[in-house]
């Protein structure tokens, strides 16, 4: 009974693992739209009497929106773990993979302290005037900018290692790479945080998922057996298939020899011939 639920549990954590690529993402955008709704209708004014307001009157929105959107930020740190891993084993090291990591949870970090000043006002609405409410209002601002510009390092890396091992296709590489290019611009970078980073996390999660791209090529790394495992190139002679007397013992030092061996072999060879032997040189 006990070996069945083992074996129930495993497969159910390798269903998890297959889909994680594709549920994490698709749940981080989820949360992150209704967290944003939240805040929204909680309230969306400038100026500071009203967003004291806003925070006396919709303290309880304030908090649930900033808790849903944190939890979407931990799905998206989940998702980065398996895109690391991903990008690793398509470069074939991992340069350009621990900078696209760094460069996720830098955004990740930016992220969790995105709703905390919206949150700390409705914690605190009681205690603030409505200088310290515009404050911390506008203080979430700094936190979306620096999301702004630390996900291209995350979308750069991932573009290079895309376009060098085509484990994404190359066409979403580029796309990337113009996300990457817009979120750098102050004017429209905004749009493109909000709208086409959501999108791509969604698309690059759907490709992980699918494995419908093509095998890496940049630096596989390739395991050699050890000893009596180790087998020829293909197309070269397998030790069955010489003649017994050109084998040598133990198949690990086959079909290589060292240099002595040879001079030694050599050395018998010109012995037999003088002695006139009549078989060839090549054989003992």
């Amino acid at each position: 009974m006990t070996e069945t639920a083992v074996a129930s549990g495993l497969g159910r954590t390798r269903d998890w693992e297959r889909y994680t690529p594709l549920a994490t993402p698709v749940i981080a955008v989820v949360l992150w739209v209704i967290g944003l709704i939240l805040a929204t209708d909680a309230g969306d004014h400038n100026k500071g009497p009203r967003i004291l307001a806003d925070y006396k009157a919709h303290d309880t929105e304030y908090l649930v929106a900033g808790l849903i959107w944190s939890i979407g930020i931990i799905f998206f740190i989940w998702f980065l773990g398996h895109l690391r891993t991903r990008l690793v084993a398509a470069e074939g090291g991992d340069r350009l993979a621990a900078t696209a990591f760094a460069g996720g949870v830098a955004a990740a970090i930016f992220g969790l302290l995105l709703p905390g000043p919206d949150m700390a006002g409705a914690l605190n609405k009681d205690d603030i005037d409505a200088s310290g409410a515009s404050t911390l209002h506008h203080l979430s601002d700094a936190f979306f900018i620096g999301a702004e510009y630390v996900l291209p390092v995350l979308l750069f890396a991932t573009a290079l290692i895309a376009l060098r091992s085509l484990f994404l296709p190359k066409w979403f590489a580029w796309v990337t790479i113009v996300i990457g290019i817009l979120l750098l611009i102050g004017p429209i970078g905004w749009a493109a945080l909000i709208f086409a980073f959501p999108l791509w996390l969604i698309v690059t999660g759907v490709f992980l998922w699918r494995g419908a791209t093509a095998a890496p090529r940049a630096r596989p790394f390739l395991l050699r057996p050890r000893g009596d495992a180790r087998r020829p190139a293909r197309g070269a002679p397998t030790p069955r298939s010489r003649p017994a007397a050109t084998r040598q013992r133990g198949s690990a030092s086959w079909p290589r020899r060292s240099p002595s061996a040879c001079l030694l072999r050599a050395a018998r060879a010109r012995r037999a011939t003088r002695r006139g032997r009549s078989r060839p040189p090549g054989r003992r």
